[in-house]
C-alpha cells in the first residue's frame, strides 16, 4: 500500500476534532442538544431502570417501551457523533467508568452531568497536551483507544477473577 493510500485509510478509521465534518456541524448540534433534553428527562426513568426489570414494572413503567426508547436515543447519539468526527469505540466506555468510580450515586441527571464534564475535559486537556506541551502529530483518539482498550481487558480481568 502506497503511503498516501495508507494516511488516506488512517484518516477514515480514526476519529479526529481537527477535521470537523463542518457541513453537518450546525444539524449535529442540534440533534445533540435535543438528545441531551431527552436523556436529562428521562434520567428519573433510567433511576427506576436501574432498580431492575422486574421492580421497575411494579412501579407502572413500561420497560420495553421505554428501553426501546433509550435505545432509540443512544443510536442517534452515537451516530451523530460518529458522523461528525469518527468512530470512538471506547470513549464512551471510558468515560461510563470513570463516572461510576467519581460518582457514589445511581442518580442519572448527576452522573450525566458528571460524564458530560470529564468528557469535555479529557478531550481538551487531553488535545491541548498532545498538541502544545509534547508537540506530536498523533489524534487524541488514537490514545484514547489505547487507554480504553487497556481499561476494557484490566475490567475484564478483574471480573473473571471474582
Amino acid at each position: 500500500m502506497d503511503p498516501n493510500e495508507y494516511d488516506k485509510l488512517q484518516n477514515s478509521l480514526f476519529a479526529s476534532f481537527q477535521h470537523l465534518n463542518t457541513s453537518i456541524l450546525a444539524i449535529s448540534s442540534l440533534i445533540i442538544l435535543a438528545l441531551t433534553i431527552f436523556f436529562f428527562r428521562k434520567a428519573v426513568v433510567l433511576d427506576v431502570l436501574h432498580l431492575q426489570r422486574e421492580t421497575a414494572q411494579i412501579l407502572g413503567l413500561d420497560v420495553e417501551k421505554e428501553q426501546r426508547e433509550l435505545l432509540w436515543g443512544i443510536v442517534l447519539l452515537t451516530s451523530t457523533a460518529t458522523a461528525l468526527v469518527g468512530p470512538m469505540a471506547f470513549f464512551g466506555f471510558m468515560l461510563a467508568n470513570l463516572t461510576y468510580l467519581i460518582v457514589k450515586d445511581y442518580r442519572h441527571k448527576l452522573l450525566f452531568i458528571v460524564a458530560i464534564l470529564i468528557g469535555f475535559i479529557s478531550l481538551t486537556l487531553g488535545q491541548a497536551l498532545i498538541e502544545r506541551v509534547f508537540a506530536l502529530e498523533i489524534r487524541i483518539s488514537m490514545i484514547i483507544e489505547s487507554l480504553g482498550g487497556f481499561l476494557f481487558f484490566i475490567l475484564l480481568y478483574r471480573r473473571a477473577r471474582r
